[in-house]
């Protein structure tokens, strides 16, 4: 996302934007902390809107980010759905066929079971069930990777609504 919106001129950071992977909402805290020094603000942070990431967002509110609430975003403040998750920052479409070129092992094509306008992961774990397709450890980390090489290549298939909803998560992550 941060690329894309460089290169399209939508973005243009002060600072380096980082964004190190925690590995699950358990982790943010720790991460935070680390990333964090005594004459800086926190970091932003952006969790998932599915139960793990709502709670560590009301462990952070209520600890580390007490004095920093407005510092912690979920991903259902951007979405039309609940439960989203980071993957569902990515345009619907667009994610469908990354999967489809990105696991072409199964009989029934994801693209003909997903359903728009709800988490895109609990419906790619369904899926991959149902096609007796083994997600292994760190599944969703080789996806982003295709996910990223697509987007990298194809920018101009991602839509203005895309672009707009990206940019408006880096204006409330930016400090």
């Amino acid at each position: 996302m941060k690329t894309i919106l460089i290169g399209k001129s939508e973005l243009v950071p002060k600072r380096e934007i980082v964004f190190p992977p925690c590995h699950g909402a358990g982790n943010a805290k720790i991460l935070a902390s680390i990333l964090s020094s005594t004459d800086e603000k926190l970091p932003a942070v952006l969790l998932d809107g599915d139960g793990a990431g709502q709670k560590m967002a009301r462990d952070l509110q209520n600890g580390l980010y007490q004095a920093a609430k407005d510092r912690v975003f979920v991903t259902d403040k951007y979405l039309p759905f609940k439960e989203s998750e980071i993957e569902d920052l990515i345009p619907f479409d667009f994610m469908v066929d990354a999967i489809d070129r990105w696991e072409r092992k199964t009989e029934i094509p994801f693209a003909d079971v997903a359903k728009p306008g709800a988490p895109i992961v609990p419906q790619i774990e369904k899926w991959a069930a149902s096609q007796s397709l083994q997600l292994t450890d760190g599944w969703k980390v080789s996806l982003s990777r295709e996910v990223k090489r697509r987007a990298l290549a194809n920018s101009s298939k991602i839509d203005a609504a895309a672009i707009a909803l990206w940019k408006k998560v880096f204006e409330d992550l930016s400090p």
